[in-house]
């Protein structure tokens, strides 16, 4: 057994190379991989530099090793076939049975920032060569590119024709997303993609897209990783911005941050600055919207604990994505909908590297660089302040930015209400601003009834004379339906109350007309942000001032279709 190693990743290589001693394999290497493994100290190591097979010693710095026909003949042999055989003998080769190769970091090298002549100097030529050719004669030869893969090997070295040709693309796909990146580094004003297909998902946006899968064009940056569960393509797409959502307003307000998502718009969400537990905080974002949180996707930026996952456990939700979960807490999870639960856990998210979104429809491929825009207190501060009312609060500072980053994860186009580090209505994916401004009224002002205690007494008794079950749905109803007909004074008497409620409204695009302003001034909103931008803006400032509202110009938009 012929064994060729030449990798820049040592990981797991001493236990690999003690295997192949037991073995007792010829292993041939190159340059500080060959003084690794000499180092190591192995008895019965049979240890030989590529130049003796050559007997061609390394040149020009070791830009040239193993590009040589012993090397590449010996890889490429099929000795299945006789003309092979002869030709190897005719030429002294040897066959190499197995090649073991990773290559230089030329993106990290890249990525810090290093001069050009490094950069250039990280471009591997030996070592995409060394892989190619191994992973071509898959049939004759096994590739190993990872050392994940180690183990999986190490098992069952005598791997079938099917394994070594999983590892045979497993070894082209390292090399075209070595080859982007290289591609990317000389062409920095195009993009050319290669996506590695990770995982199949158990179907597409409807059950007829039978053939949807999730890969990563950067394998170095999965945003999660699937502890249970079958994932599809719309739970991807409300992990994905749920997890950026609560990671983006916890790190602006430092409190943990709960979300409830459907069809990739945020239905409800919650700080934890005034709650107890992350489990009401979690269940103050399904109060935004419980009818649309029927079925959600639920986003928790800190640990999910065991009282959290109890209570998950008695809602209708598709899945969920968190920092971590508690032992406990995943193991209760993992018995939901009879064991086929969604559970994610988030990787840490960079705001502030510079991804590339990419969106492919009909064949057309549209790019641009992430919006990776920060939302901030300093936003709503005073020099953003256009109105004469200027007497904000830091909690409608806070407010305002849980509303803004709301807007930034919402179809356009999006308004959105909050009031007391909450999402307490949100109207999105319209095609005027009037509409979401009532969209996110009326839920807003639902949102206040369902709060009031004097509601909430009645709403029990409703439960107990009509022998129903209590639950946010059910109360839901009672507020929409049965309430307005049987409590007109009760209502009034709350509507007055709710005049009170310091409630803000943030807007992800310029308000076009005054009318916009006329429509918050109804649901009683104190505080507006919008970008501006408008030819009515000087209008729309004016129409603040008449309803004393607070408006704030903070010149940056946040449309997302």
């Amino acid at each position: 057994m012929n064994v060729l190693i030449s990798v820049y990743d040592k990981t797991g290589l001493g236990e690999l190379v003690s295997r192949f001693v037991k073995r007792n394999a010829c292993i041939y290497s190159t340059g500080k991989t060959y003084d690794y493994i000499g180092n190591l100290g192995l008895d019965g190591l049979r240890l030989r530099k590529i130049s003796e097979l050559t007997d061609t010693p390394e040149m020009l710095g070791g830009r040239v090793k193993t590009l040589h026909p012993k090397v590449m003949g010996g890889i490429l042999a099929d000795t299945t076939n006789p003309d092979h055989i002869q030709e190897m003998q005719q030429h002294d080769l040897i066959k190499f049975n197995v090649v073991v190769a990773n290559l230089y970091p030329f993106k990290h090298v890249v990525d810090s920032g290093s001069d050009d002549a490094s950069i250039i100097e990280n471009i591997d030529i030996g070592g995409p060569t060394l892989v190619r050719s191994a992973a071509k004669n898959f049939a004759c030869t096994t590739i190993l590119t990872n050392p994940n893969q180690y183990i999986d090997y190490l098992n069952e070295m005598d791997n079938t024709i099917r394994e070594r040709k999983q590892l045979a693309a497993e070894a082209f796909k390292m090399i075209a997303e070595y080859d982007n990146h290289i591609n990317g580094y000389f062409n920095q004003d195009t993009l050319t993609l290669s996506c590695g297909l990770d995982k199949k998902l158990k179907y597409g946006m409807n059950p007829s897209n039978t053939k949807a899968y999730l890969g990563y064009t950067n394998p170095e940056s999965r945003s999660f990783s699937v502890l249970n569960g079958t994932i599809g393509y719309i739970n991807v797409l409300d992990a994905l911005g749920s997890w950026r959502l609560v990671n983006e307003i916890e790190q602006a307000t430092r409190c943990e941050c709960a979300a409830s998502f459907k069809h990739t718009i945020p239905t409800g969400v919650a700080i934890n600055r005034d709650f107890n537990s992350l489990t009401e905080t979690y269940k103050a974002a399904r109060s935004c919207d419980p009818l649309s949180s029927f079925g959600d996707f639920i986003a928790i930026s800190g640990v999910v604990d065991k009282e959290l996952a109890n209570y998950i456990k008695t809602q209708v939700t598709d899945g969920i994505i968190a920092c971590d979960y508690t032992e406990a807490a995943l193991s209760i999870l993992k018995q939901k909908k009879k064991g086929n639960y969604v559970v994610l856990k988030g990787e840490p998210i960079d705001f502030t590297r510079p991804d590339c979104d990419v969106k492919v429809m009909n064949g057309v491929v549209l790019t641009q660089d992430y919006d990776n825009v920060p939302v901030s207190l300093s936003l709503f501060g005073k020099e953003n302040c256009v109105s004469n009312n200027t007497a904000f609060t830091e909690a409608m500072q806070v407010d305002l930015l849980i509303a803004t980053v709301c807007l930034k994860y919402a179809q356009s186009n999006s308004v959105a209400f909050a009031l007391n580090g909450q999402l307490i209505g949100l109207g999105a994916g319209q095609q005027n601003r009037i509409d979401c401004i009532r969209l996110a009224g009326e839920k807003a002002k639902r949102w206040l009834i369902m709060q009031n205690a004097s509601v909430l007494e009645k709403y029990k008794a409703y439960i107990q004379s009509n022998n129903i079950t209590d639950s946010f749905n059910e109360y839901y109803e009672y507020i929409k339906n049965v309430l307005p007909i049987k409590e007109t004074n009760l209502l009034k008497q709350v509507y007055e109350e709710c005049l009170r409620e310091k409630i803000v409204m943030s807007s992800d695009g310029f308000l076009p007309f005054d009318d916009n302003v006329e429509a918050a001034q109804q649901y009683n909103v104190k505080a507006i942000a919008n970008p501006g931008g408008s030819v009515s803006d000087e209008k729309v400032f004016k129409k603040c001032d008449e309803y004393k509202i607070i408006m704030f110009k903070t010149n940056k938009r946040f449309f997302f279709h």
